[in-house]
């Protein structure tokens, strides 16, 4: 029980020094808690190109051809709900027929699957 009075019994000695509790509170605000680097550190890390902040983050995978197709239509549908202006419809399919005209190449399987009969 003597642990649990200490704090309390100093903090009557320091409140007759007329040091009021917000005074006692903050008087370590502007003190630095954490490590700040040097410039030779900020520019050796800025040189490296490494961001020490996102370094564990790999960039999300591109969608697939049939994935952004499909996305697309669903933006379209989405948006299409309510009254929109001609130039968004236009810029939709637009945007839909670069889309499409991204498909990947198809490859040729085998020589010998074109002779086959059906």
């Amino acid at each position: 029980m003597a642990e649990e009075e200490e704090p309390f019994s100093e903090w009557e000695e320091v409140e007759k020094d007329e040091v009021s509790f917000q005074e006692y509170s903050t008087c370590d605000d502007g003190l630095c808690t954490g490590k700040i680097n040097s410039i030779a550190e900020l520019c050796q890390d800025a040189c490296s190109g490494v961001d020490k902040n996102h370094e564990d983050e790999d960039p999300p995978p591109l969608p697939k051809h049939h994935e952004a197709v499909a996305m697309m239509e669903s933006l379209r549908n989405y948006v299409l709900q309510e009254e929109v202006p001609e130039n968004v419809v236009t810029s939709f399919s637009v945007i839909e027929k670069r889309i499409l005209n991204m498909r990947p190449p198809k490859k040729q399987k085998c020589i010998t699957s074109y002779f086959k009969k059906l």
